[in-house]
């Protein structure tokens, strides 16, 4: 049997976003997040393991700021970048528009 590819994620979670990765990721993970000990700040600190960036990107960006990645910096900078073109996307967007247009688009989907 071939083994799956391995990207380790070296991690930073609040409570939040333990539960979540505990939902959305295989049974080891869980039993990962559950034996690290909580820090002073009350966070954990845990590496788990990705089969790829790209998915590590889709699942962490939705988690910030409760997970936040401490290595590979690679993918720091990634999330990084991500966020900076998400915020031009939008931010600008929105700071652009009067506050009953900038209402209505935050109540009704985009449609592409």
């Amino acid at each position: 049997a071939r083994e799956r590819p391995r990207y380790p994620v070296e991690l930073e979670l609040d409570a939040e976003a333990a539960a979540a990765l505990r939902r959305e990721r295989p049974a080891a993970d869980a039993e990962r997040l559950d034996a690290a000990p909580l820090t002073a700040a009350g966070t954990k600190r845990v590496t788990l393991d990705f089969e790829r960036e790209a998915i590590a990107i889709t699942l962490l960006a939705r988690l910030a700021p409760g997970a936040r990645v401490l290595a590979p910096e690679r993918l720091r900078a990634e999330l990084l970048r991500l966020g900076g073109r998400l915020c031009a996307a939008y931010g600008g967007r929105r700071r652009k528009l009067g506050s009953k247009q900038a209402a209505a688009a935050s109540a009704s989907p985009t449609k592409l």
